[in-house]
């Protein structure tokens, strides 16, 4: 298997990277399976109406059917069962704004990582029927402090350099 996000140049400048289209594309992939999933486990929700990408004419024809979707969504609600529906995007990059911009066609509400517990305790609340929270998931969210010394000395408690 090969990283093509690793290969650089003698300045370490990446050569090959993923962009905002590979992001749109794998959103739209997923909700195309999410869709199928949740109709085996015996929810038919709006999300069935999702196709996969290459069943689209062009990107505006894809945001037209989400937007739809996204119509159906505020009508119908989500499932009792399925809410609240969170959906996390993990990094900050091109490929997340790409998937965030497919999202935006449905009626979400942005969260941050520490607000998840909360909400999902709070599941039985009618209101998360008519959302989809979207948490966006950075490497400081996921990652646990490795060196301690430096909270103790006043500086930051992430630190990149400390992960990569």
């Amino acid at each position: 298997m090969i990283d093509y996000e690793l290969i650089t140049n003698e300045k370490k400048e990446r050569l090959i990277a993923f962009g905002k289209y590979a992001g749109i594309a794998g959103a739209l992939d997923f909700l195309k399976g999410f869709g199928d999933y949740l109709m085996l486990m015996g929810y038919r929700t709006p999300f069935l109406h999702c196709n996969a990408t290459y069943k689209y004419k062009n990107i505006e024809h894809a945001y037209e059917e989400m937007k739809w979707v996204g119509e159906q969504l505020k009508l119908k609600k989500i499932p009792q069962e399925l809410s609240p529906m969170i959906f996390g995007i993990t990094g900050r990059g091109r490929v997340a704004k790409g998937c965030l911009e497919v999202l935006e066609n449905f009626p979400i509400t942005n969260i941050k990582p520490e607000e998840v517990e909360a909400i999902w305790a709070d599941r039985l609340n009618p209101i998360h029927r008519k959302t989809i929270y979207v948490v966006s998931i950075n490497t400081e969210d996921c990652m646990e402090l490795i060196n301690p010394e430096r909270a103790e000395r006043g500086a930051s408690l992430f630190d990149r350099n400390d992960y990569y």
